[in-house]
């Protein structure tokens, strides 16, 4: 089932803190809300909800600009294949004159995929029992400056047992920053030590990892009388993912999906071997770097437009590279050596007969 709505609908201010009841999901289940808003633009909130049932793989990007240079940005991407959530909200604000502030909200409220995991037990006797673990790790960063705050949270199940980081919130009153660099692990006992099983048992858990709340707001300070504007991200660019779970005695298991752990890619190639990865970091400041892989010696182009379809710079033109992988960098400046505008650009790789496109936002 695939499910898209896109709401109108009026923001005040970011609400940081609240209770979640969570959507309800079935087994193998990939899920994103996000929001992008920028005052003085069009006035129109642009949110959204995508629900993957029954599929392993969800991304997306989207930025709002105002008619200031203030914007809301986020992007998001949950993969079953990976057992990976990741996920950037990010906002600018600026002053346009006394008094007058202009706004911008990033946010990526709820991200997270869901898998019923069945653990296979042949019958026998287990003197020290049967336990689950689940191994990861979590990596990512929440600041705000003057004039702005952020929040965000995850975690990660497997069955009731819950690793969890709370709420945390980067004040517009004071620059802060929260770095999360957590490593984790989960153990559910499958079976009590000295059971023995008569028949084979098959026991299910659902396994979910999320990312909650991420939200990025400037906002108008009045300090000794002066407006203040700032910029705040929440970013786990490099996410929470689980990379291995085990079982004791060689207990195998199974997934709902058939895809949880499965890392394979989550959308082949349009050509064999021809990659076009997704810039890193994103959203940058001040400079990102964007790599493919080319599966043969070829001509290759590589450009960033804005959203009008105008061409910024020339990263690559025309030249022959070898087969392998490789990385350009983009800086921020056009071909004239000037540094662009904040906002959202698409990133075009021409390799032969065909091309990839991706997006990235540009943080000032």
């Amino acid at each position: 089932m695939y499910r898209n709505t896109i709401r109108v609908a009026a923001l005040v201010g970011i609400v940081l803190l609240g209770s979640w009841t969570g959507p309800a999901l079935g087994a193998c289940s990939v899920y994103g809300e996000y929001l992008a808003f920028a005052s003085n633009s069009d006035g129109i909130t642009l949110e959204g909800e995508i629900e993957l049932v029954g599929q392993a793989y969800l991304e997306g990007a989207y930025t709002k600009t105002g008619e200031y240079g203030n914007f809301g940005s986020s992007w998001f991407q949950a993969d079953l294949y990976n057992a990976r959530v990741r996920g950037i909200a990010a906002s600018h604000g600026e002053e346009h004159g006394n008094n007058n502030c202009s706004s911008g909200v990033g946010r990526v409220d709820d991200l997270g995929l869901t898998d019923d995991l069945t653990f296979h037990i042949p019958a026998g006797t287990y003197p020290e029992g049967v336990t689950a673990r689940m191994s990861g790790h979590a990596r990512g960063v929440i600041w705000s400056q003057v004039g702005a705050a952020a929040a965000g949270k995850y975690w990660v199940a497997l069955g009731p047992e819950v690793f969890e980081m709370p709420i945390v919130v980067s004040l517009n009153t004071k620059a802060d920053t929260v770095q999360v660099n957590d490593d984790f692990e989960i153990a559910v006992q499958l079976v009590a030590p000295g059971t023995t099983l008569s028949a084979p048992q098959d026991l299910v858990h659902t396994v979910s990892i999320w990312l909650h709340r991420c939200r990025a707001g400037s906002d108008e300070v009045n300090i000794l009388g002066v407006n203040v504007v700032g910029d705040a991200m929440v970013d786990f660019g490099e996410g929470v993912w689980v990379d291995d779970l085990t079982v004791s005695p060689s207990v195998p298991w199974t997934s709902e999906s058939g895809h949880f752990l499965a890392n394979t890619s989550p959308a082949p190639p349009e050509v064999a071997g021809l990659v076009l990865g997704q810039n890193h970091p994103n959203p940058f400041n001040p400079s990102t770097a964007i790599a493919f892989r080319l599966p043969e010696d070829q001509q290759v182009s590589l450009r960033v437009y804005d959203l009008s379809g105008r061409l910024v710079r020339n990263l690559i033109a025309a030249e022959t590279l070898h087969a392998g992988p490789h990385e350009a960098v983009w800086r921020g400046r056009d071909d004239s050596g000037r540094r662009v505008a904040s906002g959202t650009y698409v990133y075009r790789l021409e390799a032969g007969a065909f091309s990839r496109t991706k997006r990235m936002v540009l943080v000032k």
